[in-house]
């Protein structure tokens, strides 16, 4: 089984997909999560989750900040 590092550093792709959310409600966090997950899981890709709050002010950065640092090959931004 391929290692997953040695891929993302041999590769132009990181096999990585961020999910950002920000909802206080855990049934939406899980449920969205799994959904996430799952695809993640079919494709070969792993997930990196990362809440957020819209209402700050370096929401952005903060956002621009872990897709540089994880090398993101996607990223689900939720409503």
């Amino acid at each position: 089984q391929p290692n997953l590092a040695a891929r993302n550093l041999a590769g132009t792709s990181s096999f990585t997909v961020g999910l950002v959310y920000d909802n206080p409600n855990a049934y939406y966090v899980i449920d969205m999560q799994n959904g996430v997950l799952s695809r993640c899981k079919d494709e070969g890709y792993e997930l990196v989750i990362h809440p957020c709050s819209y209402a700050d002010d370096n929401m952005e950065q903060d956002i621009k900040t872990m897709i540089k640092r994880s090398r993101l090959a996607g990223l689900v931004l939720t409503p």
